[in-house]
């Protein structure tokens, strides 16, 4: 199909087909699916509780606050 720029565009426009035809069908047999499951359009998960570790934090900060007087330290001021 890459003989021509003529045939090169053909193979394209029958592969972009093809693709289009089968995500469509694809997404009728996915909705078909859902629906026989019984979805309403709304996901229930349960979302576990994200709790902030204080050591952990304080820890970041003292490492970033290290790093940054080590390098003024080393480097000297931005002048």
């Amino acid at each position: 199909g890459h003989t021509t720029r003529a045939a090169t565009w053909r193979s394209l426009g029958g592969l972009g087909a093809t693709a289009f035809v089968r995500a469509f069908d694809r997404a009728a047999r996915l909705q078909s699916g859902l629906a026989g499951r019984g979805y309403d359009g709304t996901l229930r998960v349960l979302v576990p509780e994200a709790r902030v570790s204080v050591p952990f934090t304080a820890a970041s900060v003292a490492l970033l606050a290290a790093l940054a007087a080590l390098t003024l330290v080393l480097e000297g001021p931005l002048s």
